[in-house]
């Protein structure tokens, strides 16, 4: 299923951009536009693809929380990948 999906968001092309639309207005205005809702369930085919990419967004932020405040140590000779936050 997963890999079906991914094939499928592979094929949307230009459309991958309402992804991006949905995902900022969504984050930083904690809701979405009638038409930005309506352009998402057109490329997501409606509604189950709308929460299936909210469910992601959640996960995905559950896990940069996780992994912000994983303090373990990388193995020696490991340089971290990003710069610690100041």
């Amino acid at each position: 299923m997963i890999l079906e999906r991914f094939q499928a968001f592979c094929q949307l092309g230009n459309h991958s951009s309402q992804f991006g639309n949905f995902a900022t207005e969504f984050m930083t205005a904690r809701s979405v536009s009638t038409a930005t809702l309506a352009a998402a369930k057109a490329v997501l085919g409606g509604d189950r693809g709308v929460v299936d990419l909210v469910g992601t967004m959640g996960l995905y932020q559950i896990s940069s929380m996780m992994v912000a405040l994983d303090e373990t140590p990388l193995p020696n000779g490991v340089k971290p990948y990003l710069h610690p936050a100041k």
